[in-house]
């Protein structure tokens, strides 16, 4: 089982230190951005979200833990957004560790997280998956997550 545990100052920064860039180069892997200046475009993506950084309101950022070892799984980044009708939940970021992977502490960590969402009174969870990313993917569908929009492109020569 798995525990989310508040991140402390140290932890979001070492978060931080991996998402900017890893979100760069999803977007440059998804064939959006270009590698030149990608870093700072993930930088202004997230000064926009999260402009007070962890302090940033209705955000929430979590150390996922495996509960048995005490060890550090992954990371879960989590918002309310209220558009439309009714506020929801939007996961903005989910990542298990390299060395942690598939073995269930995503799917884990994702029921911890709906747990959490229904306490608040919420209904909904949303979240962007980058179209490349089998795994997650696999995830999310596993998890009983459906596809609302599909974005497609052709790339032309």
């Amino acid at each position: 089982m798995i525990r989310l545990v508040p991140m402390t100052a140290e932890d979001y920064q070492q978060f931080m230190a991996w998402a900017v860039p890893d979100y760069a180069q999803q977007q440059v892997k998804a064939g959006y951005w270009s590698p030149e200046g990608s870093t700072e475009k993930a930088e202004k993506v997230f000064e926009g979200l999260i402009p007070e950084g962890l302090a940033t309101a209705s955000q929430s950022f979590y150390v996922i833990e495996d509960e048995e070892t005490g060890r550090q799984v992954g990371y879960m980044w989590s918002g309310v957004r209220d558009e439309g009708d009714r506020p929801f939940v939007v996961l903005y970021d989910l990542v298990i560790l390299e060395p942690y992977r598939r073995q269930g502490f995503g799917r884990q960590a994702l029921s911890t997280l709906e747990d959490k969402v229904l306490e608040q009174g919420l209904k909904r969870i949303a979240l962007h998956v980058f179209g490349h990313n089998e795994g997650a993917r696999a995830l999310y569908w596993g998890s009983g997550y459906t596809e609302k929009s599909i974005t497609m492109a052709k790339e032309l020569d």
